[in-house]
């Protein structure tokens, strides 16, 4: 909609690059806002790797945080906040 004014109610991570989801009105920007509040977003990530990992399926439930060692990247921390990443091999 040319014109109208873009709201954007969630950020990828910082180190991430791909689709941004974008609202054209407030009620739409605020539904979206509370999606990504309440977790009912489900983000997907395609990583391209070397060599092969030990597992063709593997979930990791930490916590997740700021990276003591890299201002930008997150790591496993204590105290982080609660999250499930699942990872699989999609094709070699």
């Amino acid at each position: 909609y040319l014109g109208r004014a873009a709201h954007l109610p969630s950020r990828l991570d910082l180190s991430t690059a791909g689709l941004v989801a974008i609202s054209t009105s407030p009620v739409a920007h605020r539904a979206l806002q509370l999606a990504y509040e309440r977790r009912q977003v489900d983000k997907r990530y395609l990583a391209l790797v070397s060599g092969r990992p030990g597992w063709e399926e593997t979930v990791v439930d930490a916590p997740i945080g700021r990276s003591p060692h890299h201002p930008v990247l997150r790591a496993v921390v204590p105290g982080g906040l609660v999250a499930e990443t699942g990872f699989r091999v999609v094709h070699y």
